[in-house]
């Protein structure tokens, strides 16, 4: 959430509050019932069927995927972009199901419809319907499965209806990432933002007087200047602040879409190379290159740092250890902001005196030649990433404000046995400060002829990797976080 949109959200929210009416949304969706094919939609992985067995659809046809009886379906998608609501609350209908025909009361997993972030689970056949809130832009809707477990899934008859205007719940999610923004107000420009979280505070506390808001609705040229100033402050501010140390800069996790994988890895990202494998809350890829990337639009100019819990393991759990410690492995799996790209953490960089996962079967942590331990499942990964372990990072700079930032996870080679996992994605921005060094990807003095001195605050030289803890370091002169 920018903070463009939530001077726009005060707007709409002073213009629109009260107005409940339900209005027929469905004409906004090409080709709802698939009776022109899939005109309209992307998919993947369904057809169009004309048969009668689906008894929910509605006209000629439905969209299906089918396999035999007591198999999986797997996964497949369709969906659409819609841009021209107006802003409001809606309700997306589908008639849909994912059962297996053995059993076809049974629930099954991993099938659900969509619209923006949200997500309603599809089991049994049935209409299901999942709500909203659209404010501006895009917002995209449709259907996925991922891993389903269904031998058939089948869906037809898209609906959309505005439920209401309440704008209310978005305008406080706005005033809450505002205020995780503003921080202690040292921004050079944090008036504004103030200035910004008030007025949404008092717009917030004002809802329940229906005189003030239809007194607001008939001020459209003041809400039009607002809304104007909105867009130009909102971007001044973010464009002029400057962290007040390298150590503290402003927190924009906020505006990434699924950061954590909380639920899934499908909602907010997209991937060139199929969806990477999912369990325990995380996320991986296994013998497979690909780029995994969401896109920020009209992004301030300045200083950005992406991190991430990620690692690579270039090889088998076997064979890792000895190019590691020889100097020789490569890591082929980077995380990039827009051009500029840094490999991540190499599997063996924060291997562990014990194991963290040791439950006697095949994923239990690996030992090394010197006795450490490195992760060798998702599960046991996960357990490394909760202690903060193989934390990767990249810094960029963007000059032009008003820029796409695109951020995310990407792998160049991956022969046999490379597996990359990652998880909790964080986006920090430093404003006009100068990039942070990070202190991952500087290659420290061993011998007289290495290029980089680099000594802690109490003047004490480091020349081991290991003993790199958090904190800050003087790199040749300048002053680096880890």
């Amino acid at each position: 959430m920018t903070i463009k949109k939530l001077y726009l959200l005060i707007c709409m929210t002073m213009s629109m509050l009260g107005l409940q009416a339900q209005t027929d949304y469905t004409s906004e969706i090409v080709n709802p019932s698939f009776e022109q094919g899939m005109t309209g939609w992307i998919y993947k992985s369904l057809g169009v069927q004309g048969n009668d067995i689906f008894t929910l659809k509605a006209g000629s046809n439905y969209v299906e995927k089918w396999t035999g009886r007591g198999g999986a379906v797997g996964s497949a998608s369709v969906s659409q972009q819609l841009s021209s609501l107006p802003p409001g609350n809606y309700e997306l209908s589908v008639a849909a199901q994912n059962i297996q025909e053995d059993t076809p009361t049974a629930a099954q997993t991993g099938a659900y419809i969509f619209a923006g972030t949200a997500k309603t689970t599809v089991t049994v056949r049935g209409t299901y319907k999942v709500a909203f809130n659209y404010i501006s832009g895009t917002v995209t809707i449709g259907f996925e499965a991922v891993n389903a477990s269904g031998n058939w899934i089948a869906l037809d008859n898209f609906k959309l209806t505005q439920v209401g205007t309440d704008l209310s719940t978005p305008l406080n999610e706005a005033i809450t990432a505002a205020e995780t923004l503003y921080g202690d107000g040292s921004g050079r420009q944090a008036s504004q933002l103030k200035t910004a979280i008030d007025a949404a505070h008092a717009v917030a506390n004002a809802q329940a007087t229906a005189q003030q808001q239809a007194a607001a609705c008939t001020k459209g040229k003041e809400v039009n200047a607002l809304t104007e100033q909105a867009r130009t402050e909102g971007m001044m501010f973010l464009s002029n602040v400057a962290a007040s140390d390298l150590e503290n800069p402003f927190d924009l996790t906020f505006m990434l879409e699924n950061p954590d994988f909380d639920t899934d890895v499908s909602t907010g990202w997209t991937s060139t190379n199929g969806a990477p494998g999912y369990d325990a809350q995380g996320a991986e890829f296994y013998e497979k290159t690909f780029d995994f990337y969401q896109t920020l639009e009209q992004m301030p100019a300045g200083t950005y740092q992406l991190r991430a819990n990620a690692f690579q393991r270039p090889g088998s759990s076997d064979n890792v250890f000895s190019p590691y410690k020889a100097g020789t492995a490569k890591v082929t799996t980077s995380l990039y902001i827009n051009s500029t790209s840094e490999p991540i953490c190499h599997i063996c960089d924060d291997r562990q005196p014990s194991p963290l996962l040791n439950d006697g079967g095949w994923g239990s942590d690996r030992q090394m030649s010197d006795g450490t331990y490195i992760p060798n499942c998702m599960v046991g990964a996960e357990k490394y990433f909760a202690k903060r372990l193989y934390d990767s990072r990249v810094s960029a700079e963007v000059t032009t404000a008003g820029n796409s930032l695109r951020i995310g996870l990407k792998c160049t080679n991956a022969p046999t046995y490379y597996w990359t996992m990652f998880d909790h994605f964080r986006l920090f921005f430093f404003g006009q400060n100068d990039a942070p060094v990070g202190i991952d990807d500087v290659q420290i003095a061993t011998t007289p002829q290495g290029t980089d001195v680099i000594y802690d605050l109490s003047g004490r030289r480091i020349t081991s990797r290991h003993q790199l803890k958090r904190g800050i370091y003087i790199i040749n002169g300048k002053k680096a976080v880890r």
